[in-house]
């Protein structure tokens, strides 16, 4: 199997598993997370909607089990960013969060 049959496997995987969670508790925001198309975009588009690099999305699509983990633990914020786009306030939210395991 080469780079790109194991890329769309992986994306795949992701994809399924990100649409089977539909919203994670935030101790943070005290409140439920949902998951939904705009979010697994993310994953495959950076800053102005420019696609990533392939290392890059296959990272993203790799670490998505511990994002889970990241939001469910995560009570501070690392980084925060709004964008206005299409007259929407867009907002990012970075986060860490340290696994005990």
């Amino acid at each position: 199997m080469n780079k790109e049959e194991k890329f769309l496997k992986l994306k795949e995987s992701a994809k399924e598993k990100f649409t089977n969670i539909e919203k994670i508790m935030s101790p943070f925001f005290k409140d439920y997370i949902n998951l939904n198309g705009d979010g697994f975009h993310h994953l495959s588009y950076g800053k102005n909607r420019t696609s990533r690099t392939l290392d890059e999305k296959f990272l993203k699509f790799l670490s998505l089990d511990y994002m889970y983990k990241i939001l469910e633990q995560s009570a501070t914020i690392q980084e925060y960013r709004e964008i206005l786009l299409n007259n929407k306030i867009i907002k990012y939210y970075g986060m860490i969060a340290i696994d005990k395991k």
